[in-house]
């Protein structure tokens, strides 16, 4: 009977952890939260078809009475589709709040950090792209579905490639940024209404402590609920990026956001970042974290997305000498000392490529004892730019007793300004192991738009890396 039951909706945007709540909730034997019934498919065409009929719109005894019977159907569907010896019952539709499909239901707003929710919600895409017909006339996002479909390590392997199309990037910072926002202010205008707002990160921070606040808002007694299991607990222990439930993680996407993808996300979606109290402002987008220590008066700029990278090897001999004078400004620009002999070390250079005034440079290095402590650039008049820790999956199995290894990849913005000596540009790599200078390699890239320069990286006597 409908009269027995109590009904509740969890609310929020694709990806924000609606699901993992839904499976929380439903370790108490008086709650069942059976899935998504998308009501709001229905409500949302009623109300524009009253809205827009003359012969409806001025009268609303019509429309209270219609939506009076909406809700006795979607309870009683409800029922029939729930645990019948449930008390609550639970539509866990991602969506905004209003409009109110089940008329005094008790709602959950899920909220996440829209910079992981993006990166989730795009892989969701990529593994499930019929959903989205509206991207299946975009040659560059059926390209990387393509290398996705071939390697669902692919984006794990290369990170940047996931956000590197603008138009999936913005359509789904842009729905997260209208429906955090929307949602937010029902609430704060509505403070009588039932509704608790759950952070992600809170629930992922402490999980018992969170789920205690759940069944209180729904006045059960948390003591009855079954312990966490694998699939409630904060995370995955392998993640899994061809599968629902891929990884579970807070701040996931450092691993995967660019120059280029933070300044399209903080103009579409800034706001709403700040609002919730996810950056404080928006320099996010430029944080230390990118440009430890520039230049002065640098800023960064947005750089080219992946394409075609050139692959280099480096393994230079370990008494190498880079050249003199760009050594020495190497280890006086980062204030450490240069070790009389450099470790020995194994790495790529993946990528090399320009947009506008930066060339931004991403690879991975692996010192004889493990990853390096960190890995820096410095240009020929000795400018640093420190260059941000990349996870590298893949080199997992390569190093498999090495657990650093994860942690051995790099990604440095730099400007090509700074960065250019005559008709090429030029640099030194420099790893650092405590306060030495454990390796050092000078590369030189001849600049694409000269020409009769030709011939593949090669590695030279003195140590320098020509691509």
């Amino acid at each position: 009977m409908i009269e027995d039951k109590k009904f509740f909706a969890i609310r929020g945007y694709i990806k924000c952890g609606t699901n993992w709540l839904c499976r929380i909730l439903n370790l108490h034997p008086e709650i069942d939260c059976t899935g998504e019934f998308h009501w709001n498919r229905i409500t949302a065409q009623l109300i524009q078809t009253y809205n827009e009929s003359r012969n409806l719109s001025d009268q609303p005894e019509l429309l209270d009475n219609t939506w009076t019977h909406l809700d006795r159907f979607i309870k009683q569907a409800m029922v029939l589709a729930c645990d019948p010896d449930a008390t609550w019952l639970g539509d866990r539709t991602p969506s905004h709040i209003e409009p109110s499909v089940i008329v005094g239901a008790k709602i959950f707003n899920m909220v996440r950090d829209g910079r992981d929710t993006a990166v989730s919600a795009i892989y969701h895409y990529y593994n499930n792209p019929d959903a989205y017909p509206a991207y299946r006339d975009d040659p560059e996002i059926q390209r990387r579905l393509s290398h996705f479909r071939d390697d669902p390590q692919f984006f794990r392997n290369h990170p940047i490639e996931l956000l590197a199309c603008p138009r999936l990037l913005e359509d789904f910072a842009s729905n997260w940024a209208e429906t955090v926002t929307v949602n937010r202010n029902l609430y704060v205008e509505n403070s009588e209404l039932p509704i608790l707002e759950i952070r992600y990160e809170d629930l992922h921070r402490d999980t018992e402590g969170e789920r205690k606040k759940l069944y209180e808002f729904l006045e059960v007694d948390p003591a009855l609920a079954a312990p966490l299991e694998h699939n409630t607990q904060a995370g995955f222990e392998t993640e899994r990026p061809d599968q629902f439930l891929r990884k579970g993680k807070v701040g996931d996407w450092q691993n995967y956001f660019t120059p280029k993808s933070k300044r399209i996300f903080n103009q579409v979606a800034g706001e709403a970042l700040i609002q919730y109290g996810y950056a404080e402002s928006e320099n996010w987008q430029v944080a230390i974290t990118d440009v430890g220590n520039p230049v002065q008066g640098f800023k960064s700029e947005p750089v080219l997305e992946y394409a075609s990278p050139k692959r280099a090897k480096f393994r230079p001999p370990v008494d190498a000498t880079p050249t003199e004078d760009l050594a020495k400004k190497s280890v006086a620009a980062t204030n450490l000392v240069r070790r009389k002999k450099m470790l020995n070390s194994n790495g790529y250079l993946d990528a090399i490529n320009h947009e506008d005034h930066s060339m931004i440079v991403q690879g991975w290095m692996m010192l004889e004892d493990g990853a390096p402590d960190s890995v820096a650039l410095v240009s020929p008049n000795g400018d640093v730019v420190e260059a941000t820790q990349r996870e590298r999956p893949d080199l997992v199995p390569h190093y498999p007793k090495d657990p650093t290894a994860v942690h051995a990849g790099y990604e440095a913005v730099v400007p090509r300004s700074k960065f250019r000596k005559g008709n090429r540009y030029e640099f030194m790599i420099v790893a650092r192991r405590g306060k030495y200078v454990a390796f050092e390699c000078q590369v030189v890239k001849k600049r694409a738009d000269l020409e009769g320069l030709t011939g593949g990286p090669h590695m030279t006597n003195e140590g320098v890396l020509n691509l």
